[in-house]
């Protein structure tokens, strides 16, 4: 439904009805792409439907590793392809717990710590790389 401010959109949030306000489905969300209209699959505004709209079936989310984003992208630079996860984690954890993920620590120090063995499952394991990382 669309009115002179914008795209009304409904749901039923599992107990009553509710609504959002959408811009217009002619206004660009960038240069030559529209909004488009919530039952227009694929368009903006039925994305920006989707995840309004599923919000509130989610209670919590807890999909995080580190505390913030400098954390958060720590743990997915020491991880990646043909990296066991624990053993990214490990590294993450060990240099979050000696302090080095606060933006100060020098190349040197953060690699010494990469190159003591982790001790995962019973077996001392080396991280890959800790010059490179």
């Amino acid at each position: 439904m669309q009115n002179s401010c914008g795209q009304v959109a409904w749901y039923h949030d599992g107990n009553s009805y509710a609504h959002f306000m959408l811009p217009d489905a002619e206004h660009d969300v960038m240069p030559g792409v529209k909004w488009g209209s919530p039952d227009e699959v694929f368009s903006p505004a039925f994305w920006k439907y989707q995840a309004l709209v599923s919000r509130p079936q989610i209670t919590e989310r807890f999909f995080r590793i580190g505390s913030n984003l400098f954390e958060e992208l720590s743990v997915c630079l020491l991880g990646g392809f043909g990296m066991p996860a624990e053993l990214g984690i490990e590294a993450f954890e060990r240099l979050r717990d000696a302090g080095k993920l606060d933006g100060t620590s020098t190349a040197d120090e953060i690699e010494a710590l990469l190159s003591i063995p982790f001790l995962l499952n019973g077996s001392n394991r080396r991280y890959r790389f800790p010059r490179q990382k």
